[in-house]
């Protein structure tokens, strides 16, 4: 809804929803005529079928037993609870042959039931993503609607309604009328910039203006695959690719030489260290300054960067790496602690003249989403007098 000129994909028409749910409604009546007749069947199938898991989120007894009960409220007539609906999904056809749902070197169970479930699962899939595009047009339309009928607008209108004029009839007198009153624009952190900023832009001072004139876009790349403030990473390489030249600064004036060496040394070991392989590490240098203060604390020159290792828990597997699981359970929540612990370190440290470092950190610990609740713990302790 706030990006108005995102394609929505897949582009369906109204009139899907009405016929999806039709199809929807018959595969759940095929279903439900169906469990009758094959309820004492499918049962045995899922407790005694020797190559199901009978781990805890697989077809352990218990789990059996609730999956019944889940098919015998939802199929026992009238209108079925939304959540009754994972029991279906639980026996339809692809989940057997989901990873660790069948053990190795067996075939997973077959049965005409699970086959019907799996047309249903399909099915209500269809439907919904029906229903989400319908519901993205439909609000799109009603809050324009509702906007107009207060005489309100936002920030991301004054945007989209100077895009949109600068595209229609007479947007080359307007880009030519702004041209006149600005002769230049420069865009600094311009990877915080969206496609619709830069379009704008473009069409004034870039490459789609009538008479280029002088745009400049000062950036970091490395920075765009975060998405930070609705940035788009596409957006800075279209710009970068429509660009007449390019430079990249060589020395860096804000870090510590070592900082620099260490982060310099680890990105451009890795194949495409920020995904996209146009972006890569270049070669940058420390400027010299024989003025630079070294971070210190306790009075002690800190190591400027360091590697965290996390161990594998006690009675785990004593090979491998830790399960994706583990970590993303326990990984944040535990530098969010390390950041606060060291924000609040920072801002009672009488050597430490500079609150700099101290809002760095806590930039970089309320930029995650993962852990911006735990960040509420420190936000308390945090004052600047």
């Amino acid at each position: 809804v706030r990006h108005p000129f995102l394609e929505v994909i897949p582009d369906l028409a109204p009139e899907e929803v009405p016929k999806r749910l039709e199809a929807f409604l018959g595969a759940f009546d095929a279903v439900r005529r169906a469990w009758p007749g094959d309820a004492a069947s499918v049962e045995k199938l899922l407790r005694e079928h020797p190559g199901l898991s009978r781990s805890e989120t697989n077809f352990r007894e218990d789990a059996v037993d609730a999956c019944v009960a889940g098919l015998d409220r939802c199929l026992g007539g009238g209108d079925p609870a939304p959540r009754c609906f994972a029991a279906l999904r639980k026996v339809a056809a692809a989940s057997f042959r989901g990873k660790g749902v069948v053990k190795k070197g067996h075939e997973p169970p077959e049965h005409a039931f699970f086959e019907l479930c799996q047309g249903l699962a399909e099915a209500e899939d269809e439907l919904f993503l029906a229903l989400r595009v319908d519901f993205l047009r439909e609000a799109r339309r009603e809050l324009d609607a509702r906007k107009a009928a207060r005489n309100a607008q936002g920030f991301d209108d004054l945007l989209t309604r100077l895009h949109g004029a600068l595209r229609a009839e007479g947007g080359a007198a307007l880009a030519r009328a702004l041209r006149e009153r600005y002769g230049a624009a420069l865009i600094d952190e311009f990877q915080d910039t969206d496609p619709i900023q830069y379009e704008i832009f473009d069409r004034i001072f870039g490459t789609r203006a009538e008479e280029p004139s002088l745009l400049f876009l000062i950036g970091d790349p490395k920075q765009a695959i975060y998405g930070f403030r609705g940035a788009d990473v596409f957006a800075y390489l279209e710009a970068s690719h429509r660009a007449g030249a390019r430079y990249t600064l060589a020395e860096n004036w804000r870090s510590e030489p070592d900082l620099i060496a260490a982060v310099t040394a680890l990105f451009p070991a890795a194949e495409r260290p920020f995904v996209f392989p146009e972006i890569g590490m270049p070669p940058v240098r420390a400027a010299e300054r024989p003025d630079r203060a070294l971070l210190r604390l306790d009075g002690e020159i800190e190591t400027p960067f360091r590697l965290w290792f996390v161990g594998r828990e006690d009675g785990g597997r004593p090979r491998g790496r830790i399960p994706k699981v583990r970590g993303e359970r326990e990984i944040p929540p535990a530098v969010a602690a390390e950041i606060g612990t060291q924000i609040v370190d920072w801002f009672h440290d009488p050597t430490i003249t500079s609150v700099a470092p101290a809002m760095a950190a806590w930039t970089a610990l309320r930029a995650s989403r993962s852990v911006r609740k735990r960040s509420v713990a420190f936000g308390a302790t945090l004052r600047m007098e």
